[in-house]
């Protein structure tokens, strides 16, 4: 109904039924957990109003393949993306002043953050220049083969698990300085073969390459 203005932790947690929602512009908040394990859940109408999307907000709803921000959101807390299997592409208003798409993957407005590769994108992705950031778990667990990141990339950190559970990647070249790998960076790329590491690097945190069976 209109009149809700906030969607409460866990509300609908493992409603494995539900299929599709319609968020009126009413709700501000989609708090955490809020949509957690709603394995059925493809269809998500979010309308302009919403402002806050909370941490795992949306994680593990598994067949969503469409996701559309619109002009309101301004905060999208972490992980709040994660493990949807075949997500395929975020949509961004343009009018958002705080997010933006691009090839589907989602970015602050700017393009200077790279929050969230869509986990159902296939084959090879070029992180564009501008990024300097990728936030926890950005690329984690994507379908992808291969990765590019851009040699003059200005972030001095592989921050924790950004790549953790990329099934598919099988190498990866870090470039010229980056000085630290995260924890859990690599952690589960069971098919990752060769990794080139830069002479910048000073740090590999605790289980940066664990369960990289194939390295």
């Amino acid at each position: 109904p209109n009149s809700v203005n906030l969607i409460n932790v866990k509300a609908f947690e493992n409603c494995t039924k539900l299929t599709s929602i319609d968020i009126p512009g009413s709700v501000k908040c989609i708090n955490d957990f809020a949509f957690y394990k709603c394995k059925g859940l493809n269809n998500i109408n979010m309308s302009d109003g919403v402002e806050k999307i909370g941490h795992r907000a949306f994680d593990c709803i598994v067949n969503c393949e469409k996701l559309y921000i619109p002009k309101s959101v301004r905060d999208i807390g972490s992980y709040a993306f994660d493990y949807i299997e075949k997500l395929k592409e975020f949509i961004v208003s343009e009018d958002n002043m705080h997010y933006s798409s691009e090839n589907g993957v989602l970015f602050n407005k700017n393009k200077t953050e790279l929050i969230r590769c869509p986990q159902g994108k296939t084959d090879t992705y070029t992180i564009p220049n501008s990024v300097e950031y990728l936030t926890k778990g950005a690329l984690s667990s994507c379908s992808l083969d291969s990765i590019n990141l851009p040699s003059n990339l200005e972030f001095r950190e592989i921050g924790r698990g950004v790549f953790m559970f990329c099934e598919k990647l099988s190498s990866i070249s870090i470039p010229e300085g980056v000085i630290a790998i995260d924890n859990m960076a690599f952690l589960g790329c069971e098919k990752l073969v060769s990794v080139n590491l830069p002479n910048s690097l000073e740090i590999i945190g605790e289980e940066s390459f664990a369960q990289c069976n194939s390295l």
